[in-house]
C-alpha cells in the first residue's frame, strides 16, 4: 500500500477570523428579532439591580438582595446563552415551513432549560482550572484555549463535567495555533472595544478615575448603559464561538 493511500486525510482549514466575524454577523442581522427577544430577559435583574441601588444604597439589605440578584443574572445569562447557541445551527438551516422551524426552536429551548446546571458545572470546574493555571500565566492562556468550547460540547455533544474539559482540549489540540489565533484576536478585539466605549459613558457622566479602587461606584445611569453595551455584544459573541466550534468539528 503506497503511503499516499495510508495518509490520514487532512482536515479542512478553518475559516479565518474575518469570515467568521463576518459570518456571525451575518446570522445575527438575519435573525436578530429572536436575539434581541432573548438578550431582553437579562434587562429583568439589572433592572432589579437598579431599583436595589436606589432604594437601598449599599446597606446590608441591600447587599444580600444585589448578591441575589446577581445569582439570579448569572442563571438567565447561562440560559441565554445555551438558547442562542442550540438556535445557531437552527438559523443556518432552511425550513420547509413555519411550524418545523417552531418545533425546532421549542425543542432547543426547552435543551437549553435543561442543561442550565451541567453548563454551569462545567464552567464553573473549567474555570477553576484556567484561574489555577493563570498563576503561571502560560498555562493559564493555553488551558482557556483548551477548555474555550467546554459549554458548546455540554449541549451538543451531552457531555458533562471533566469529560467536557478533556473533550474540549481534543478537539482544539491538533489546530492549537489556529484556534488562539481566531479566539484570541476575537476576545482582544471586543475587550478593546469595550474599554473604550465603556469608558466614554463613564466620562460621559463625570465618573472620576483617581478616586481609590475601593470606592469607586459608577454613576447609576453609567452603569445601566454599560449592561446594554454588555447585552447588545452578548449574541455576538455566543454565535462567534459557536461557529468557530463548527469549524472545529468537521471531518
Amino acid at each position: 500500500m503506497s503511503s499516499k493511500a495510508s495518509s490520514t486525510p487532512a482536515k479542512p482549514a478553518l475559516p479565518s477570523f474575518f469570515t467568521l466575524l463576518k459570518n456571525s454577523c451575518h446570522l445575527l442581522t438575519k435573525n436578530y428579532k429572536l436575539a434581541i427577544g432573548y438578550t431582553s430577559w437579562l434587562l429583568l435583574p439589572i433592572a432589579l439591580h437598579i431599583i436595589i441601588r436606589v432604594t437601598l444604597g449599599h446597606s446590608n439589605l441591600g447587599g444580600l438582595l444585589d448578591l441575589v440578584d446577581n445569582v439570579a443574572l448569572a442563571f438567565v445569562a447561562i440560559n441565554i446563552f445555551n438558547v442562542i447557541t442550540l438556535h445557531v445551527p437552527i438559523w443556518q438551516t432552511k425550513f420547509a415551513n413555519q411550524s418545523e422551524l417552531l418545533v425546532a426552536s421549542t425543542t432547543a429551548e426547552t435543551a437549553a432549560w435543561r442543561n442550565i446546571l451541567p453548563v454551569f458545572l462545567a464552567n464553573l470546574l473549567a474555570g477553576f482550572v484556567c484561574l489555577v493555571g493563570s498563576i503561571l500565566v502560560i498555562p493559564g492562556l493555553i488551558f482557556i484555549t483548551w477548555f474555550a468550547f467546554v459549554k458548546q460540547i455540554v449541549l451538543f455533544e451531552h457531555t458533562r463535567g471533566t469529560a467536557a474539559l478533556i473533550a474540549s482540549r481534543n478537539l482544539v489540540r491538533d489546530r492549537f495555533w489556529g484556534v488562539t489565533w481566531r479566539l484570541w484576536a476575537f476576545i482582544i478585539l471586543f475587550f478593546a472595544l469595550y474599554l473604550i466605549i465603556g469608558g466614554l459613558i463613564l466620562f460621559a457622566f463625570g465618573f472620576n478615575p483617581s478616586q481609590p479602587f475601593d470606592t469607586m461606584t459608577p454613576p447609576l445611569a453609567a452603569d445601566a448603559l454599560i449592561s446594554l453595551l454588555e447585552i447588545a455584544i452578548f449574541p455576538l459573541i455566543i454565535v462567534y464561538f459557536t461557529l468557530l466550534y463548527q469549524s472545529l468539528k468537521v471531518e
